[in-house]
């Protein structure tokens, strides 16, 4: 099993006070196929689940740490297994496989 590896950028803003924080969670996704489960992700976590049930997730405990809770969170799946232009975006957090622009990065920190 790969664990989760956890990014931080600091992001700031136009206005002077304006700094923000980016959490970039890193997460492998082996061969299969794969959909997201993000259903109730604050209880029961992110998850990218197969067809036989196994699960790569990011857990609730993950998400609910307070230096990733008060910034926006980018979860990032890659591998053989991770959906081909996935994109899943729900108030502060980004679910995805592709790599995002830098424009899509602003846009959601705006």
């Amino acid at each position: 099993m790969v664990g989760v590896s956890h990014l931080v950028a600091g992001w700031r803003g136009r206005e002077k006070d304006d700094n923000r924080r980016l959490n970039i969670l890193l997460r492998y996704v082996p061969e299969g196929e794969w959909h997201l489960d993000m259903t109730d992700y604050r209880i029961s976590g992110i998850k990218m689940v197969d067809t036989r049930g196994d699960y790569v997730q990011v857990s609730s405990e993950m998400i609910a740490q307070p230096e990733i809770e008060c910034g926006t969170l980018l979860v990032h799946f890659y591998g053989p297994g991770a959906p081909k232009d996935l994109m899943e975006e729900d108030r502060d957090v980004i679910v995805t496989t592709n790599t995002l622009t830098v424009d899509k990065v602003r846009e959601k920190m705006s």
